[in-house]
């Protein structure tokens, strides 16, 4: 798969984080050893998007259009661990994109529009009506800045209410 493994504390316990091919898993610094294991196979051999890791040990994982998202929490299970599901959905299909999240929201590129979604309950609040393709999207000062495909940057305002472009402009002549 293609998304970067990253170090996080969930359930009290400092982890890598890894989502692969088969799904998303915690394990051990010391050993390598798998600490908890969600499966979320992808039909393309590849979850691309970087898991976010949320307060109350929570993970949210996203892929490709058909398999859609999931929020799960992490917790003790006995001497171990397990990630339990507290919602799925396929408002919000990342591919090739990083979501991220923005006060009790999440935005992301799914299929190419962009989508905010509740963060509790993984409800859609909008979706964009321009397609802005396989491109990425980052916070920056409470605005969600989109790279597009063709090059243009737009800038956002983050709210849970509607989609307010604050301002846009062609940084590159190319595909990017």
């Amino acid at each position: 798969a293609y998304s970067s493994p990253l170090v996080a504390t969930l359930a009290g316990q400092r982890q890598v984080v890894l989502f692969d091919e088969d799904g998303v898993g915690g394990y051990g610094l010391e050993a390598g050893t798998e600490l908890w294991r969600f499966p979320w196979p992808s039909s393309t051999d590849g979850n691309v998007s970087i898991p976010l890791i949320l307060d109350g040990d929570r993970v949210f994982i996203s892929s490709e259009t058909g398999k859609g998202c999931a929020m799960l929490r992490v917790k003790r299970k006995g001497d171990g661990y397990e990630a339990e599901e507290l919602w799925n959905n396929k408002y919000l299909c990342t591919r090739y994109s990083n979501p991220i999240r923005l006060g009790n929201a999440i935005y992301g590129l799914s299929s190419g529009y962009l989508v905010c979604l509740d963060v509790e309950t993984g409800i859609r609040h909008w979706r964009s009506r321009q397609c802005y393709k396989n491109g990425q999207v980052i916070g920056v000062a409470g605005s969600v800045l989109v790279q597009t495909e063709d090059g243009e940057i737009v800038s956002i305002m983050a709210d849970t209410k509607k989609l307010t472009i604050q301002a846009r402009f062609q940084a590159f002549d190319q595909r990017t």
